[in-house]
């Protein structure tokens, strides 16, 4: 199978909430190491809000709807 050369604006990942750390972190790893998204292009991964991204150098942001949270990560690195 080839690799697409299409890249995405939003990329939105509405993973199962029982997935561990370690398997949403797989998600944003695979997105940037694959350079999926436009130079502005966000990534939005909605999950539980036991789950904590806090500390990732991409994440822009986190939003809390109830108990959803929704958070965003960004192409440039975040210091």
């Amino acid at each position: 199978m080839e690799k697409s050369n299409t890249k995405y604006d939003v990329i939105f990942a509405d993973a199962p909430y029982e997935f561990e750390l370690e398997l949403f972190e797989k998600i944003v790893t695979l997105v940037f190491e694959n350079n999926l998204l436009n130079e502005e292009g966000i990534l939005v991964i909605e999950h539980s809000k036991q789950t904590n991204f806090k500390n990732h150098t991409r994440l822009s942001y986190q939003k809390k709807y109830g108990g959803n949270m929704f958070s965003f990560f960004e192409n440039e690195e975040i210091a």
